[in-house]
């Protein structure tokens, strides 16, 4: 029949010091990645696409599951090019539900919401479109971010969620900064929308919170 296996959150190895850094990494799992620490992520990255990808997390606010199925027609830098109800938001981008995606990652909000995009967020995908273009097979691919020739050989398939956070991981040990996942990336957004006083009517629309009441989180007074 089935079997039930306890795993313990904190592995205690060698007495109370080891479980005193295990409690302080994942306190620290829980502050959002502020401007500086940012800084210090994009100047470690080795490539167009990672820099994008930390972009759309940081600056857009998007989760991982919503940066690995955008598709490339969801992006529109110049509205006036496409028909789109949402062009008078400038460049923007649409989350929708992914269904299709390789990797079964999706979104956690199926209905579809548009997220502006700044300068610095259109001049990153530019620039991973020209890097994109090298990618064998990229102009058959629907999906927007694509891995690169590897040992695995997946040049040209579609990337997955866990190779982000992987990515961030390593970017972030790089940079010699603290432990550093995607939705801190994402919870850093909102701490400064929140500080620059963001009505939570408009805040909720650019995170795509379901619920008004989720950024609690963020109307705190940050340090």
């Amino acid at each position: 029949g089935p079997e039930v296996r306890l795993r313990s959150r904190y592995v205690i190895r060698s007495g109370t010091t080891t479980a005193d850094r295990w409690v302080r990494q994942h306190r620290e799992q829980r502050r959002p990645v502020t401007a500086e620490e940012f800084a210090l992520l994009i100047s470690q990255v080795t490539s167009a696409r990672d820099a994008f990808c930390l972009a759309l997390m940081r600056y857009c606010a998007l989760r991982v599951g919503q940066v690995v199925t955008l598709k490339r027609d969801r992006i529109h830098a110049m509205p006036d090019a496409v028909p789109c109800p949402s062009h008078r938001m400038g460049p923007h981008l649409h989350v929708e539900a992914a269904v299709d995606h390789p990797h079964h990652d999706g979104v956690k909000r199926r209905d579809p919401f548009a997220v502006p995009m700044g300068a610095a967020v259109v001049q990153l995908w530019w620039a991973w479109l020209e890097e994109r273009a090298a990618i064998r097979g990229a102009a058959e691919q629907a999906w927007l971010l694509l891995a690169f020739a590897g040992p695995m050989g997946r040049e040209g398939q579609a990337l997955g969620s866990s190779a982000v956070r992987e990515m961030v991981k390593v970017v972030a040990r790089r940079a010699g900064l603290r432990h550093v996942t995607p939705h801190q990336l994402r919870h850093g957004f909102g701490q400064e929308a929140a500080d620059a006083d963001v009505p939570p009517d408009l805040l909720q629309r650019l995170l795509g919170h379901a619920r008004i009441e989720s950024q609690g989180a963020y109307r705190k007074t940050s340090d």
